[in-house]
């Protein structure tokens, strides 16, 4: 459940507005989330360039049927001309920032936030250089 609870967070609870065939699930009907989450990942990843969060958007998209299929996704606009040690820095960054995430301690949660957002612009004014 708090697997279920945490991806809710940041792509928004499973309703069959956004995804139709979850009432098929197993058990669907015996989960009964505590909130209902809007869908925040934008907000969430608003540092990430804008290639990057697109491609992220589509990847973690609800609905398997909208989600962006893994031959799609190496056809991206981000992942065109990559060159792996260009993004270590930025990647590594987004890994703190997800780890912080996700834990409960929000008072780090907000100082990492604040920090990766100032290294991140630095980042994305430079990978915006080199696409």
């Amino acid at each position: 459940m708090m697997q279920l609870e945490m991806i809710s967070r940041v792509c928004g609870t499973p309703t069959p507005a956004v995804w139709p065939s979850v009432i098929k699930l197993p058990h669907w009907h015996t989960l009964k989330p505590k909130k209902q989450h809007r869908r925040r990942l934008r907000e969430d990843f608003a540092f990430m360039p804008g290639a990057a969060l697109d491609l992220l958007d589509k990847m973690l998209e609800l609905d398997p049927e909208k989600r962006i299929t893994a031959a799609d996704a190496l056809k991206s606009a981000w992942l065109k001309n990559v060159q792996p040690e260009q993004y270590v820095i930025f990647l590594r960054r987004l890994f703190v920032y997800w780890n912080m995430y996700v834990s409960s301690f929000k008072s780090y949660k907000m100082y990492y936030t604040f920090t990766i957002y100032q290294d991140a612009s630095a980042t994305t004014s430079n990978v915006a250089r080199l696409s």
